[in-house]
């Protein structure tokens, strides 16, 4: 069982610029922190994309010394329509 649970609600939709490469950093730096403090067995990160124009992909996306930690969840059109 993780002892943290750490979520991002996001949305690639290049609001306010650049959205991907900010994200991306924060990621790295929170995957700093989790390695350097041996914290990886203790932590979980759950990504939650708001129907994003290019879905992330856990592979591709995500820094992969912490890719095994994240849960991405992808929230699609007909989800969305259905609890507006």
């Amino acid at each position: 069982m993780k002892k943290l649970s750490i979520v991002y609600a996001v949305r690639n939709d290049d609001f306010n610029g650049n959205f991907y490469y900010r994200f991306y950093m924060s990621l790295l730096f929170l995957e700093k922190a989790i390695l350097s403090n041996k914290l990886k067995s203790k932590i979980e990160i759950i990504v939650v994309d708001w129907n994003s124009k290019t879905p992330f992909n856990i592979k591709k996306d995500f820094p992969k010394g912490i890719q095994k930690n994240i849960k991405l969840i992808i929230v699609r059109p007909p989800l969305l329509s259905k609890h507006k």
